[in-house]
């Protein structure tokens, strides 16, 4: 494997690992969890445990996400860094709806919050099989990178 696109595939996994664990804690959120009638900061991170480390990992998410971005925008292999970007903007759009879904208790936000996941598990699936395709053809010794303007 080249060693950019093997650390690539790698990272990829650790992603979607870590969104899939995301939603598992969504999902026991959804079946054990009643929220506070009045919501604050303090409130959830007192009362609710599975919440807070719902929304700690939300955070973390998006942090991972932009290393990620930087990491595949860094190795210019081509097709990557758009689906990268869009992994990151989807991780984003999960985060914002959910918390609009726990400060407004308005079950569309918890949609779109499923939709974010269900768009950046679905891209990042997309990077995780490129990066494994291009490391695939550099342990055959074909070209696996372009110029960096191709990386997007």
């Amino acid at each position: 494997m080249v060693p950019a696109a093997a650390a690539l595939v790698r990272w990829a996994w650790s992603l979607l690992g870590f969104l899939l664990v995301q939603n598992i804690l969504g999902m026991g959120l959804s079946l054990y969890v009643t929220l506070p009638s009045s919501v604050t900061f303090t409130r959830i991170f007192v009362t609710t445990p599975l919440l807070t480390a719902h929304i700690v990992l939300g955070f973390l998410l998006v942090v991972l996400a932009v290393l990620f971005l930087v990491r595949v925008r860094s190795t210019a292999i081509r097709g990557l860094g758009w689906r990268a970007a869009l992994v990151l903007l989807f991780v984003l759009v999960a985060l914002q709806e959910g918390f609009a879904f726990v400060f407004t208790g308005n079950n569309v936000f918890s949609y779109g919050m499923d939709i974010g996941f269900v768009l950046a598990v679905s891209f990042q699936v997309s990077v995780l099989l490129r990066a494994a395709q291009a490391a695939a053809d550099g342990a055959r010794g074909t070209t696996a990178r372009e110029g960096p303007s191709a990386s997007g």
